[in-house]
């Protein structure tokens, strides 16, 4: 697995994704050694230091991540794990994707993956539908998925599924139940509908990540402007 991560890492280059510098194997372990990203995990900044934003700053920083979603998706490749623990942050609050552990290239259309892999919380459906018997399809729509989810912490403040503490009960209200993560009602209508859009069950009308990118930008015309340096 670390090898393929390293793989990945190696022709994997754009500004919205971590940097890969090297690695080194000592005694039996692999030391990869990545791009420094001072600002921490989008996670850790929204819900430990709970950093206020603006809803500019939050669709400027939502523009970041699709528009790395949509390198990897130009490319027929499936990150498979996206969630705000995944995005890492510079001082001043620009976003780049890490964490290639579980990412895979596609062949044709889909790829046919056996068994749960990824973070329940924010697994689409077709992932959680996988059992030991029943493959299941995997598509760059998963990403979309996980990209509402990651969405939803952004703009509402809150984790997909709040309310549910275990892997079956997750499974029993995505799967069984047919229901999706609840969107706050207090969030800004215009996050609220890109929101509700990543997270269709079917992976068929989820949008792709260039759409994202564009509602983003038809949403906040300044987020489509870079402030890196």
């Amino acid at each position: 697995m670390i090898e393929e991560e390293i793989s990945y890492l190696r022709k994997l280059r754009h500004p919205r994704l971590v940097s890969f510098l090297g690695f080194a194997k000592d005694a039996g372990q692999v030391i990869i050694v990545m791009e420094f990203m001072s600002g921490g995990s989008l996670s850790h900044i929204l819900f430990t230091k709970k950093v206020p934003l603006t809803f500019e700053r939050k669709c400027f920083m939502a523009h970041q991540m699709a528009e790395g979603l949509a390198f990897l998706h130009d490319l027929s490749v499936v990150h498979r794990d996206l969630k705000t623990a995944n995005v890492i942050l510079d001082d001043d609050l620009n976003c780049k994707i890490c964490d290639f552990g579980l990412t895979i290239t596609l062949d044709r259309t889909h790829m046919t993956v056996w068994g749960l892999q990824g973070s329940p919380r924010y697994m689409a459906p077709e992932q959680l539908d996988a059992s030991e018997h029943k493959p299941t399809k995997i598509t760059e729509k998963v990403d979309i998925w996980q990209m509402g989810c990651v969405l939803m912490e952004l703009y509402c403040g809150t984790i997909p599924f709040a309310n549910l503490n275990s892997v079956a009960s997750i499974i029993s209200e995505l799967v069984v139940k047919r229901r999706g993560p609840s969107v706050p009602e207090r969030t800004d209508p215009r996050a609220r509908v890109l929101i509700g859009a990543c997270l269709r069950l079917s992976p068929k009308v989820r949008p792709s990540a260039d759409m994202i990118l564009e509602a983003i930008g038809g949403i906040c015309p300044e987020a489509s402007s870079s402030q890196e340096a």
